[in-house]
């Protein structure tokens, strides 16, 4: 099973799953996050710096890094807000 299945199934993403017409790119439309509190917001965001932190930037190359730098700036600015 895929991750967008997985994602599917948990009901992260739509069920409706298309291409952008010419960009080679993948379109998933997502719902908003929705989350029961306060604390499974943290548990997912622990979850998530737990699986960054696991990851072997160096095989992923240079590109991912920068995808990366650019996520975690803009999350920064975010929250200084």
């Amino acid at each position: 099973m895929s991750y967008i299945d997985s994602y599917k199934m948990l009901g992260i993403i739509g069920k409706n799953r298309s291409a952008a017409s010419g960009s080679g790119k993948e379109v998933i439309q997502m719902r908003a996050a929705a989350f029961a509190s306060a604390g499974v917001a943290a548990d997912m965001l622990d979850a998530s710096l737990d699986h960054l932190a696991a990851t072997d930037w160096t095989a992923l190359g240079t590109s991912a890094h920068a995808e990366m730098l650019v996520r975690l700036s803009r999350a920064r600015r975010s929250s200084l807000r």
